[in-house]
Order: C-alpha cells, then sequence, then structure tokens
C-alpha cells in the first residue's frame, strides 16, 4: 500500500472512530432543565385558591347565620348558600374531582372542616378550616393564608426535573415528599399525553354587521394512563427512544387524599450531546435558573416580607428544606470548579455557582441585581429580568435624585456589576470625598452642607464607568406648611 493509499485509508478509519465516540458520548448525555420556581409557584397557586374557598363557605355560613341566629353544623345545611360544591373541596386533593352538581359530591370526602363551638359574637374565633393546608377563615368572615400543610399531608418537597438525553440514555424521574407524611403511603407513576380540542363559539356583538363574531378556542388536555409497576418515589427509563416523548408525574396517597408532582417531559434527541457541552446552550441554563432562584426569592419574600434574603441557606420552605428543591439549581453547567451533589447533606450553600448581592427592593429599584453567576456574569434583577454583564464594571439603573428634611437620613444606591473586587468612589460636586465598598451611599442628620450634585465612580481590575449625576435638595419641614 503506497504512502497516499495507507493515509486515505488512515484517514477513513478515523472518521470512523470519532463517529463512534461521538455516538457513545451521545449515549451518555442527559441535561435537566429545573423548573423549581413554577412548581413552588403552582403549590402556592393552590392555597390561594383553598383561601378563597374558606372565604366563601365562610361568606354562605355569616348568611346562614344571619337566617337562623347559629352558624351551621354540616356542610349540607349551606346547599342554598353556595352556589355549587366546588368550594368544599381543596384544589390540593387529587382524590377527587370537581362535581357536576350537589347529587354527584360524596359528602364523606369534604376537604374541609368546621369547627365546633363557632359564635356568630365572637368575630375572632374559628369557623371552618382546610384538612390539607393551614388555612383558615374566623367568625368574622376574615381567613387566614398560611405557609404549608397539615402534619400527614404527602406534600411534594422536591418534583420530578424535565430533562433532555440522546437516544440511549437513561432518564430518572425522582419526586421527595415531607418527611411528617402520614403512612403508609403510595406512589403510582402516569404517564400523560397532551391533546387539544378546538371549537368555535359565536360571540355576540349587536354593534357588528352580522351581529356578533366567531371565535375558535382552543383548551389543552392530558390522557392519563398508570404505568404497571412504577410505585416507588424514583422512575427510571433506560435507553431511551424519541416514543417516550410526553408528560410524567406520580401521584401520592395515604388516608389523608392525593398529592400529585408537578408534570415532568423527557426530550429525546440526538443534538442534546452537543447542548450539553456547548457555552450558547450552557448559557441558557444558567440562564433559567437565575429565572428560578429569583422567583422563588419572590415567594419567599411574600411569606417573609421582613427577612431581607443576603444568602441562600435563609431560603427555606414550610418545612425548613431549601426551597431549590434539588441542587442542580444552584451551580452553572459551565462552572468547572464545581459539581452539583446528588443531596443537601452538608451542603456548603457559599459555594454555589450563583452569589445574592446587595440590593434595594424592587419597589426602589426594579432594574438592581439580584443575583448572579460568578462563571458567566448573567444576572438576575429585582424585577425578575436577566441581563448580562461582562467583566468590565457595569451599572444597572440611574442614580435617582432625593429629596431630604434637615436632620433626617438620605440614601443613594446604585446597581454595579462587574468582576469583583468593585471599587466606589462617590463624587460630590464633581470632586471625590468617599471611597466604599458597596453601592450604597447613606448621608446621616442631614445639614444645608449635604445638598448638592452626587455621582459616583465604579472600577476594577478591567476597567472603570462613570453614572449619571442625582441632586440631593434640602428640604425645611417648618416652611412647609
Amino acid at each position: 500500500m503506497g504512502e497516499g493509499q495507507y493515509l486515505t485509508a488512515w484517514k477513513g478509519l478515523w472518521l470512523k472512530m470519532s463517529l463512534l465516540l461521538l455516538v457513545a458520548s451521545a449515549q451518555a448525555e442527559v441535561v435537566p432543565w429545573p423548573l423549581t420556581g413554577t412548581a413552588v409557584a403552582k403549590d402556592g397557586a393552590s392555597r390561594i385558591a383553598c383561601a378563597n374557598n374558606l372565604h366563601l363557605i365562610g361568606y354562605a355560613a355569616k348568611r346562614f347565620a344571619n337566617d337562623t341566629g347559629h352558624f351551621p353544623s354540616a356542610f349540607r345545611e349551606l346547599t342554598n348558600y353556595l352556589e355549587s360544591p366546588n368550594p368544599l373541596l381543596c384544589p390540593a386533593n387529587a382524590a377527587h374531582s370537581p362535581p357536576a352538581s350537589w347529587a354527584d359530591l360524596d359528602w364523606d370526602a369534604m376537604d374541609y372542616e368546621l369547627v365546633p363551638g363557632a359564635n356568630p359574637a365572637d368575630p375572632v374565633s374559628r369557623l371552618c378550616q382546610c384538612k390539607i393546608h393551614n388555612n383558615f377563615v374566623n367568625a368574622g368572615g376574615f381567613g387566614t393564608e398560611q405557609d404549608g400543610y397539615h402534619a400527614g399531608w404527602p406534600a411534594v418537597i422536591a418534583h420530578p426535573v424535565d430533562e433532555e438525553a440522546t437516544p440511549g440514555s437513561t432518564v430518572r424521574f425522582e419526586v421527595k415528599i415531607t418527611a411528617n407524611a402520614l403512612q403508609p403511603l403510595s406512589f403510582q407513576w402516569r404517564r400523560e399525553h397532551l391533546y387539544f380540542v378546538t371549537n368555535v363559539s359565536f360571540i355576540i356583538n349587536t354593534n357588528l354587521y352580522d351581529g356578533g363574531f366567531y371565535r375558535t378556542n382552543r383548551e389543552a388536555r392530558f390522557t392519563v394512563a398508570e404505568l404497571p409497576g412504577e410505585t416507588s418515589a424514583v422512575y427510571v427509563m433506560q435507553n431511551v427512544t424519541t416514543n417516550v416523548y410526553d408528560y410524567y408525574s406520580v401521584a401520592i396517597s395515604n388516608a389523608l387524599g392525593v398529592a400529585r408532582s408537578q408534570r415532568a417531559r423527557p426530550l429525546v434527541l440526538s443534538v442534546v450531546a452537543t447542548r450539553a457541552t456547548n457555552d450558547y446552550w450552557f448559557g441558557l441554563r444558567c440562564q433559567n435558573n437565575l429565572r428560578q432562584i429569583r422567583l422563588l426569592a419572590g415567594i419567599r419574600g411574600a411569606f417573609y416580607p421582613d427577612q431581607a434574603i443576603t444568602n441562600f441557606s435563609q431560603m427555606l420552605n414550610y418545612e425548613g428544606s431549601p426551597m431549590f428543591e434539588w441542587p442542580v439549581l444552584l451551580f452553572c453547567p459551565a462552572d468547572k470548579a464545581r459539581t452539583a451533589p446528588a443531596d443537601w447533606n452538608n451542603f456548603d450553600f457559599s459555594n454555589t455557582s450563583y452569589e445574592i448581592l446587595s440590593h434595594p427592593s424592587a419597589e426602589e429599584h426594579p432594574a438592581a441585581p439580584f443575583c448572579q453567576c460568578k462563571v458567566h456574569h448573567y444576572y438576575a434583577a429585582m424585577d425578575a429580568s436577566v441581563s448580562y454583564a461582562t467583566n468590565s464594571p457595569l451599572l444597572v439603573g440611574l442614580l435617582e435624585d432625593q429629596t431630604a428634611t434637615f436632620g433626617s437620613d438620605a440614601v443613594i444606591r446604585v446597581g454595579a456589576l462587574g468582576l469583583a473586587p468593585l471599587t466606589y468612589v462617590w463624587y460630590k460636586n464633581g470632586q471625590p470625598f468617599l471611597s466604599a465598598t458597596n453601592g450604597t451611599l447613606t448621608l446621616t442628620n442631614v445639614a444645608r452642607a449635604d445638598g448638592g450634585l452626587y455621582s459616583v465612580l465604579v472600577s476594577n481590575a478591567v476597567g472603570r464607568v462613570q453614572s449619571n449625576t442625582a441632586t440631593l435638595r434640602r428640604w425645611m419641614a417648618a416652611f412647609s406648611r
């Protein structure tokens, strides 16, 4: 064999080997797409819907008491005061479907209970409560929405995660539930197929020539099939192909009812081998993580508005577990220095791919950064938008003019991103007067001399950026009358 023929044969063999290596590596690639914030938000929406049911029950019970002088002793007495039986069923319990009428209601399957001894004359006495959530309504009609579930309910604290996989990979869905769930427990995985129902309805509008118009309605629905033998907290699909494309969920049941996980979807594509190693897709996955983190922080802040979030270890759910559900959410796929562990045992919240920055409230500075990636310098802002900052300092938002009375405090803030450490030099009337390690300038006991024009220069090892100028005005309260 000549040298040219040898090289040609070697190139052909090398090409075949390369293709085989690509296929082999593709079979091992699984890319997670955690939507933890969405799952927690759905749990919150269910809790709010439950609180609304209690308001309706409380209103009906008050009308009943006005007519009879006492609260009802059983829900059957409220059939003339409630428009339908649906408010008697908590949306978190998947053990039953909403009945079409009172005749279809199972009176032994109520998700709410009337508290004996409630007195119409005592508005703070508890009237009705949910058997699943901690929500209740009192005799005065005031409902209380509380975080968490009653002890014993099989609440999901970690939902299965969407996964993209190459053909031949192993896809693994797992669910975790609260530790105090009443035993015994049963798990049943289900495969749910999405389909759409389309119909046309006529919308009456007498201002139109034809008296109205037709509207096409498209409604998403699911067909549900239980998976035989899949009765544990983990469901594994080996050697996956494109025909597994559907949605998967698990129903967890005990004597109290049935909880259902969020749907997870496997997407099987050969291109996932590239997505698992490509910087562009790393960036998209990082942005997804940041959006989920910011959503979770917003949910946490809604229940605990007086607790400023400064680190991830504060973000716990009602059970005391991390709201992130799975550690993968706190790790950027481009972070070569860190790998997400399988669970939260001995987890170091200070050693993740993301960090929470010093931040004002969303009302003060919606565009101020809340959390950023240590690798990409993508950041999630207070308004939940996600942007990109290079290593050079980048200002987020503008300095705002301030008006302060004599003797009060004035606070001027700037949001900035860039390669750490960042240095802030504050200027007054064009002259530097203060160096700081953060973007907040606080002037205490404001006097006449504090008024003027303020700006800040932010710098790091890569570059510098000058802010706009904000005006601090003095206002004498004595002359404001």
